[in-house]
């Protein structure tokens, strides 16, 4: 899944990530496979705002609403 992130964040950027926010952290599997996954986080100053600092889907499964579903 890694070739397929858009920027080039060192893994450990999205432990950060996941271990402040586990609840905003979805993954979607097919049979067993990750095949997307969407990262949140909460803005610092204000813990109303979230904003997503990642969203990724394998190239395969794209235009089959899996973003669309991570989101909702």
């Amino acid at each position: 899944m890694r070739a397929e992130l858009a920027e080039p964040y060192s893994v450990f950027t999205y432990y950060y990530f996941i271990k402040l926010w586990p609840d905003l952290t979805i993954m979607a599997y097919l049979d067993n496979q990750l095949i997307g996954c969407i990262i949140g986080s909460l803005d610092k100053d204000n813990p109303r705002k979230a904003y997503i600092a990642m969203l990724v889907v394998l190239k395969e499964f794209r235009r089959h609403k899996v973003g669309k579903k991570l989101f909702d």
